[in-house]
């Protein structure tokens, strides 16, 4: 499908202007300039009650000028406005669906097996592409045909604006498993099929950070690109899921624990840890040591279930780990409970298939 202009799609809501509201990007002509096709690509959008916000997330995709796009709209059975607004723009639609899933990896995992594109790429229904997003990829991509994924800048904003530009720092392996320190924003992440087909799906048992985990796979297996552009916008706000700060981070730690790099995953605690003291800062006469504090934070997440057992899951490993240390089959038994942390039972090493 080519993208529609902003006269054929509804009248946006009263008061709103600019992107992607009365603004479009310019039709890109019919092929490269070469005369081949544009890479198709698939877009995919998961959504639970996310009427505040999925409406310019649509429009943002659709008026991207692009002449072969098909979107796709996975729903989790929303109860508020967003399946009203998800109709409005049904004619524009390769397919959508609203009922009970397994979660935002499993709906993510459903609209790509919809789909048909070479090219993929999902944005949350809080998030935008920013204009001519998509031809900024596909152009890097006519160049770096051998690269698997490609990544650009992002906005990070709030209810008042934007508050800081991001870029990635580095993209090969041992700079994306090093996550606090590197990390890039998903909504301006897009790969190619066979990537996605070596490396995918997205595992289910990752609630946070599935997307860390793929990008873990694919830069083992096929080079990143970096598009030197900003591509995309992505939006904080309380009910975010990257709001959820110290589970995120325990999340990370522990996918980074299952790659063997204990090392990092203790540097990315120590510096949640640090924020926390420089933040909620104690008087000196009740510090024990430097990371007293620290413990006592950890005490505290132990009281909530879900961080509780991971935090437990993380000392048992690491009490597992010095026990072992010695013993000439050591590596594999430390793999084997890794996985078993998360129920992890096939795949590569510390990976479930949820095919």
């Amino acid at each position: 499908m080519r993208c529609p202009t902003v006269n054929e799609l509804p009248v946006p809501p009263a008061g709103r202007t600019g992107w992607p509201w009365t603004e479009e990007t310019p039709q890109a002509p019919d092929t490269v300039p070469d005369g081949h096709p544009w890479p198709r690509f698939s877009i995919v959008t998961p959504s639970l009650n996310q009427g505040e916000f999925i409406e310019e997330t649509i429009r943002s995709v659709l008026l991207q000028g692009y002449p072969n796009l098909e979107y796709i709209i996975i729903d989790g059975g929303s109860t508020d406005n967003s399946v009203e607004i998800i109709k409005k723009y049904e004619p524009w639609l390769a397919y959508w669906v609203s009922e009970p899933d397994r979660g935002q990896a499993h709906a993510i995992n459903k609209g790509f097996g919809k789909s048909s594109g070479e090219m993929l790429g999902w944005l949350n229904a809080d998030d935008c592409l920013l204009p001519a997003s998509l031809t900024k990829v596909a152009e890097v991509a006519e160049v770096h045909l051998s690269a698997g994924a490609f990544v650009g800048g992002v906005y990070l904003r709030d209810s008042d604006g934007i508050f800081r530009e991001a870029h990635p720092r580095g993209l090969n392996y041992d700079d994306l498993i090093d996550w606090s320190s590197n990390g890039f924003c998903q909504p301006s992440c897009f790969f190619r099929r066979w990537a996605w087909e070596t490396c995918g799906p997205l595992d289910e048992s990752l609630d946070l950070v599935f997307d860390f985990g793929l990008w873990l796979k694919i830069s083992r297996r096929h080079p990143f690109m970096r598009v030197p552009e900003v591509l995309s916008t992505a939006l904080w706000h309380a009910g975010a899921k990257t709001a959820r700060t110290s589970h995120m981070v325990m999340d990370v730690g522990i996918l980074q624990m299952r790659y063997g790099r204990e090392d990092l995953a203790l540097k990315t605690l120590r510096q949640f840890t640090d924020k926390w003291d420089a933040l909620h800062p104690l008087p000196w006469g009740l510090y024990a040591d430097r990371y007293s504090q620290a413990y006592r934070l950890v005490i505290g997440l132990k009281k909530i279930p879900m961080l509780g057992n991971l935090l437990k899951g993380l000392g048992r490993e690491l009490r597992r780990r010095k026990r072992r240390a010695f013993s000439p089959d050591w590596r594999t038994r430390i793999e084997v409970g890794v996985r078993g942390m998360k129920g992890v039972s096939s795949g590569s090493p510390g990976y479930r298939s949820s095919s």
